[in-house]
């Protein structure tokens, strides 16, 4: 009767029978749904407001009483079951009502209408149009007994995430699961292998051990008796576990994992969770790893650097960097008083310390920054100009490769330039800090007031975005059109206001080419108009003028100057040199964002060439789907671009593998970790330049932190308080939930999601320093920020009412 009462419905009907503990209920059939719309007049173009309000048959009042009868009239849930739900290849998870906690009559005949008219909503729609589905869906409505959990959830008998078949996925919070699956509460996870292991533990503890193994064993009868995984919901109540709800688990891999080698070279290797979170596509390292490498051996050289460069390197599928000691020698290092005489004696140190003194007296960092400001930044925005330009569509193959070789040649070359101008931040950081601590007795987080406002770069997308939603609250039609974001919402702008369309596009032509992670394979902003669309969107109808902020952040860095020379009065030598520190700075600090947008630039437009040659591929059948590309290496991308021939196997080969990798995360170290080693006896230039790298590696490295009663402790990294809502996001994919006036609590961002900035209240990350890249953008935005709490995303919960306090560097949990 699938047909007449839905997949869920006849789902759970079967699983009934079969002897599956499932609450009793009753079912309103399609034809009941249909007998409605057409007593009622109703067109698929209805809005849910009218079927509310539309009245109920009298056979449908009939049917609903005795069913009810049946029930004893306890408290049900009203829940849909449409035919095209809980399907192998749409779940329609979440698009539709349920209903809970119903008592009598007329609370049952209101829900019920309530459920038929979330077939007429937007995102029911915008889902349809996605899946190809029909405008109006055949929906049946399943009523069912109210199960009062104590305890409810979701299990996956095969991980969703990672497509691992052999383990068993359980969310589970307190109370009823509806918080859990509508995305308002963030759960207590366990993953059930052949160990039982709790992932994300709460404050709390939902389940017990037993209890986890329990719904672990009732999601592995069900997939045996569907033959196939499945997603299923439950509760326990009164120590009763109770079926919900089970169906197909969708968008699962076809590929199963493929095992890599784990091979760790000689040396300390750690992996840097705060440029690098996530295991690289196949495509990115090939690029990357390479470029870095180089790069950082070049500019260390460059300055003297006691060390000689950096080293990044794929371990077991996962980026683990190594400082490469002087001669890359990996023995401890020697005595502090032998120093000094092997600076002498030992031509390579003698040679790096020659080269240090050069550098300083002679100021390179200097030098580099004009290189950068006066030549390199107008020659790489006149270049990403011209080959954003380019109609990738018209190209050849040959002039593809060409196009994309360039990208990348480009993309090389703003490496080496992006750690060439990382000494010149780090002595001007430095310098400020070490003068603010050592000779006004600051401490080092109030220094950073003295860099407020500095880096425009990082807050320009955001800034303009608000702008631009300020420019939208001013024309009522775009505010309507902008109710409901779909793919069709820019045709509808074209029509009702083209000079705001031309407006939103030269927004996107500015700041698009903007990709949130390291790598290629995520969609950059140029690719995601409706999420800008609905940022833009937030600002129309909550956002306040820019030019305030950055206003107030100008005021709080002239303010700290101020005082600092209030300090340094009567001494004109100390404050002739905290003048040109200053100056200094100004042109230092805000080099490192700007560079870092350039990047990101280039690396969108790799990302849009190696689509182009994955649609090429595919549309050979040479490559099954065009993302697929970034599963290749680049020499094979060049060699097909030559030679082109079938490269699935590959492709599918490194898709496997990628599952395995997701699924066993690496050790935060491998090889003998030592402590920092003391650079107090080095020659003057060199232990400068060591003392300031030494400091900036230890504000970019995660500290231990605990809770503290009622809160968490991390880094104060931007000053101010604020109360919000907490909005837990771990991957660019959940931007979407964003909304103004949130939290942001999240494992660590990049440069790039400065535009989510504007419509933050306060930020929150696991990871991160002084001086990593959401600090630097939360004081652009002048944002209270807390940094390396260690664990906030796991201890924290959506919609929680936090207060963020990034003075003292506290999270305090209000409700």
């Amino acid at each position: 009767m699938r047909d007449a009462v839905g997949s869920k419905a006849a789902n759970l009907a079967q699983l009934k029978a079969a002897g599956f503990l499932v609450p009793d209920g009753f079912v309103l059939t399609t034809e009941a749904f249909t007998l409605f719309l057409e007593s009622n007049r109703i067109d698929p173009n209805a809005v849910p407001e009218q079927i509310e309000q539309a009245s109920l048959p009298s056979e449908i009042v009939a049917a609903l009483r005795q069913g009810l009868k049946e029930l004893k009239d306890v408290k049900v849930a009203v829940r849909s079951s449409a035919i095209a739900e809980d399907l192998a290849d749409s779940s329609y998870a979440g698009q539709y009502e349920s209903i809970l906690n119903i008592s009598g009559q007329e609370a049952l005949q209101h829900a019920v209408r309530k459920c038929w008219a979330s077939a007429f909503s937007e995102r029911v729609k915008s889902y349809e149009k996605k899946y190809d589905q029909k405008s109006l869906p055949e929906m049946a409505v399943l009523i069912q007994s109210m199960v009062a959990a104590d305890v409810a959830g979701v299990a996956f008998t095969a991980n969703p995430t990672i497509g691992i078949r052999n383990e068993v996925v359980i969310n589970a919070v307190s109370g009823l699961g509806e918080c859990l699956v509508s995305g308002e509460a963030t759960p207590e996870q366990w993953v059930i292998s052949k160990n039982v292991q709790l992932v994300n533990p709460r404050s709390n503890k939902v389940l017990t051990e037993s209890q986890a193994q329990e719904v672990a064993g009732l999601a592995q009868l069900v997939e045996k008796y569907y033959e196939t995984p499945q997603d299923i919901e439950w509760a326990i109540a009164k120590d009763q576990l109770y079926l919900l709800q089970a169906r197909p688990v969708t968008g699962l891999s076809e590929e199963e994992p493929i095992p890599v080698p784990v091979e760790v070279s000689d040396g300390a290797w750690f992996r840097d969770m705060i440029h690098f979170p996530r295991p690289f596509s196949p495509l990115f390292a090939s690029i990357y790893l390479p470029a870095y490498n180089k790069a950082t051996r070049t500019a260390f050289q460059e300055f003297g650097i006691l060390i000689d460069g950096v080293e990044l390197r794929i371990i077991g599928g996962w980026p683990y960097i190594r400082i490469i000691p002087p001669m890359d020698k990996t023995d401890p290092p020697p005595p502090n008083w032998l120093l000094p005489v092997l600076m002498r004696v030992v031509p390579p140190l003698h040679k790096k310390m020659q080269r240090a003194r050069e550098a300083l007296r002679s100021d390179l960092a200097g030098s580099l920054l004009d290189d950068w400001w006066q030549t390199w930044r107008p020659e790489f925005e006149a270049k990403i100009t011209q080959k954003a330009a380019v109609d990738l569509s018209v190209l050849d193959d040959m002039a593809l490769a060409r196009h994309f070789n360039e990208l990348v040649s480009l993309f090389e070359r703003m490496e080496v330039i992006h750690f060439r101008l990382f000494p010149p931040h780090m002595l001007a950081v430095t310098d400020a800090v070490f003068f603010c601590r050592d000779v006004l007795g600051w401490e080092e987080s109030e220094s950073m007031a003295l860099f407020a406002g500095l880096s425009k770069t990082s807050s320009a997308p955001g800034d303009a975005l608000a702008e631009l939603g300020l420019q939208a609250r001013e024309r009522p039609a775009v505010m309507q059109a902008l109710k409901t974001i779909d793919e069709n919402t820019l045709e509808q702008l074209e029509e009702i206001d083209p000079e705001f369309l031309a407006a939103f596009n030269s927004y996107q032509n500015k700041y698009g080419l903007r990709i949130p992670i390291y790598d290629l394979d995520h969609p950059c902003d140029l690719e995601q108009p409706q999420l800008m669309l609905h940022w833009l969107r937030d600002h129309g109808q909550n956002g306040s003028p820019p030019d305030g902020k950055n206003a107030a952040l100008e005021k709080q860095r002239e303010e700290k100057e101020s005082q600092a020379h209030s300090r340094l009065s009567g001494l004109p030598q100390q404050a002739e040199r905290f003048t040109t520190i200053l100056e200094r700075l100004e042109k230092a600090y805000p080099a490192r964002e700007d560079n870092e947008f350039f990047s990101f630039n280039i690396m969108s437009l790799m990302r849009l060439s190696s689509l182009e040659i994955g649609r090429r591929m595919a549309a050979r059948s040479h490559l099954k789907d065009s993302g697929d590309i970034f599963y290749l290496e680049i020499d094979e991308v060049r060699q097909w671009l030559r030679q082109p021939a079938d490269i699935r196997g590959t492709a599918s080969r490194r898709l496997g593998e990628r599952l395995w990798i997701d699924a066993n995360p690496g050790p935060q170290t491998y090889g003998p970790q030592a402590p920092p080693p003391d650079v107090s006896s080095l020659p003057a230039e060199m232990c400068h330049i060591m003392t300031g790298l030494l400091w900036i590696i230890k504000n970019d490295v995660e500290p231990k932190i605990e809770l503290h009663e009622g809160g968490i402790r991390g880094v104060g990294a931007s000053p101010g308080r604020f109360t919000g809502l907490v909005r837990i996001i771990h991957s660019p994919e959940e931007f979407h939930k964003v909304q103004k006036g949130d939290v942001l609590v999240c494992p660590m961002t990049t440069a790039s999601w400065s535009t989510l900035f504007a419509s933050l209240g306060a930020l929150v990350t696991d990871s991160g320093g002084l001086l990593s890249h959401p600090a630097i953008i939360a004081r652009e935005f002048g944002i209270p920020a807390v940094l390396a709490t260690g664990n906030a995303t796991a201890k924290l919960c959506d919609g929680q009412l936090v207060t963020v306090n990034g003075s003292a560097g506290t999270v305090e949990i209000v409700e």
